[in-house]
């Protein structure tokens, strides 16, 4: 089954999350992401010399070539979260002047181009030759030295980084270039996903066990870092902690290699903790916030995060993964900031003729939002961003329908708050966080702002009736995993066999009481294509099973919206 690989089983600290307030939900939250750190049974964690020593390894290699005055460049490369997480990581490294930056570029690839930093794009990460084609573009017209290219993928079942993985070993001994390949991700390689990979042949842990091979071969050549970090607070929903450990790991590397002063590794994990100590101090004031964009989203309404460049974009990555992740309208959730396109400083610049989704700046905001009363502001700020950035934006918001207006500001144990909360601000969340010298990258108030936007996301959509005890029930058949990943569910809820779970998965993304054998047969990528961005795919599957036709389902389904009660009932 797939759920029993660690990233996508069931975290028991997290299982009864649907039945509590909002304040139990923040302190579930609180609790698991504080277990990030602690590792996961008898497996090596994000502290342990398994996972230490290669990290150091790969910063001394990669040191060793900057100081014989080498030119490199750092690939980060993931689909969906993890390719957003490698563009936010690349962003702010660009703009740091460190000790190497005259010889190191900084990049990203996201399955699906940017357009998948807003959307995610069905079937992009699971397509192995367009993977390969967008690594063999990005360096073809390098004149650099080395090449390190950086994998991501939590689970170890991308296929667009497996393919990347595999061309770069088959390619490495005869490039013009030093290619160092790394994986990334937090299941073990034993546990690496091992399905062959639609129209190209090989699984990913064929691939990753020849990157393993490899490393044990040539430990200066190729890399694998997979901490285990324990299932996820809602099950496979690796945005959340493995999103989070994605960018703290990325940036102590980083750092450690362009740093004018020597890097403690373990150190900088030590503040990093801290850091998401220090962010849920305030609970009572967090759960707050999940009770108003909860509340929003069950009266019809939406929510909005805005700021300054850097935290928008923590917002703005936070409300793309919510379509996937809950089959939530990409209205629902949106984010925005000061500059659009010229703020995000992205790899094809300015790609609002995309369509509407892509309309993302403040100016946007204005004159294309109807603000209502049952909507939510969400502002990001810290103390070192312009105050008068704010009382602009309150400025129009409080000429329009008003509505619930919520400032989250990140300063250091020294910093005072900016505002007067008790007269202007529906909710005011001031986060205490330690002092870093990290130039101007703010990363701690990055981390710290994410885990407060995950925070408020999951929680709005655990009072909507999205989740059923910690499962996601409402995703978007979008790629090959989130396919198997229904299977599973659908065989976990009702007790039945996986061939009875796909043939209900079937009926429901083709809409049929009968699946004929053009179907059976068919790609997988043909279903994900069919499925689209529909939702309540799942749920409807699940009423299937039961017996009922695909119109008595969907009858049924408009007559109670919320997908919990449903699951809840079937299972009774």
């Amino acid at each position: 089954r797939v759920h029993m690989r660690i990233t996508e089983s069931v975290n028991s600290e997290s299982v009864n999350i649907d039945i509590v307030d909002d304040v139990g939900i923040a302190r579930i939250l609180r609790t698991c992401d504080g277990l990030m750190y602690s590792g996961y049974r008898e497996y090596s964690g994000i502290y342990d010399a398994e996972f230490l020593n290669p990290l150091q390894n790969l910063i001394h290699r990669v040191k060793e070539l900057l100081d014989d005055g080498k030119k490199g460049k750092i690939i980060m490369s993931g689909a969906g979260t993890s390719g957003r997480i490698a563009f936010m990581v690349a962003r702010s490294f660009s703009l740091l002047n460190g000790e190497y930056s005259n010889l190191l570029q900084f990049e990203y690839l996201i399955a699906g181009g940017d357009t998948a930093i807003i959307k995610g794009q069905e079937g992009a990460e699971d397509n192995a030759q367009i993977s390969i084609q967008d690594f063999v573009d990005n360096i073809s017209e390098d004149e650099v030295d080395f090449i390190v290219y950086i994998g991501i993928t939590c689970g170890l079942s991308a296929p667009y980084v497996a393919a990347q993985l595999d061309w770069i070993m088959d390619n490495m001994d005869d490039y013009k270039a030093t290619i160092l390949p790394v994986l990334l991700g937090f299941n073990p390689i034993e546990l690496a996903r091992d399905y062959k990979i639609e129209k190209w042949g090989k699984s990913f842990r064929e691939v990753a066990m020849r990157l393993q091979q490899l490393s044990y071969d040539k430990p200066t050549s190729a890399f694998i870092l997979n901490p285990i970090l324990g299932p996820e607070p809602i099950t496979g929903s690796t945005r959340m902690r493995g999103g989070t450990a994605t960018k703290i790991i990325l940036e102590i590397f980083l750092w450690s290699i362009n740093s004018f002063e020597p890097v403690n590794i373990v150190d900088l994990l030590h503040k990093y903790e801290t850091v998401t100590r220090m962010t849920y101090i305030e609970i009572e004031k967090i759960s707050n916030l999940i009770d108003s964009a909860g509340t929003s989203l069950n009266k019809g309404g939406h929510v909005y995060y805005i700021g300054t460049s850097d935290l928008s974009i923590v917002g703005l990555v936070d409300a793309s993964e919510c379509p996937p992740t809950y089959g939530a309208l990409i209205s629902d959730v949106r984010g925005f900031l000061l500059g659009g396109w010229d703020a995000m400083n992205n790899r094809n610049g300015d790609i609002t003729n995309e369509g509407w989704e892509y309309t993302i700046s403040y100016e946007n905001f204005k004159d294309m939002i109807n603000l209502e009363e049952n909507d939510t502001i969400f502002i990001l700020h810290t103390v070192n961003d312009d105050k008068e950035t704010v009382e602009t934006i309150l400025s129009y918001l409080q000429k329009e329908t008003r509505p619930k207006i919520c400032l989250i500001e990140f300063g250091t144990k020294n910093d005072q708050p900016s505002f007067d909360s008790r007269s202007i601000f529906d909710e005011y969340l001031f986060v205490k966080l330690p002092q870093l010298k990290l130039g101007e990258l703010k990363v701690f108030s990055e981390i710290s702002c994410k885990l407060i936007c995950n925070a408020i996301t999951t929680g709005a959509h655990v009072k909507k009736g999205k989740v059923y005890q910690n499962r996601m029930i409402d995703l978007q058949i979008s790629n090959n995993k989130l396919f198997f990943r229904a299977i599973g569910l659908i065989q976990e809820f009702l007790s039945v066999d996986f061939e009875v779970g796909r043939i209900a998965l079937l009926k429901s993304i083709y809409l049929i009481d009968e699946v004929n054998e053009q179907i059976l047969e068919s790609e997988i990528s043909d279903h994900i294509d069919t499925a689209g961005t529909r939702s309540k795919v799942l749920p409807l599957a699940l009423l299937l099973v039961g017996g009922l036709t695909v119109e008595e389902a969907i009858i049924k389904l408009n007559e109670q919206p919320a997908v919990r009660a449903i699951i809840t009932n079937l299972i009774a």
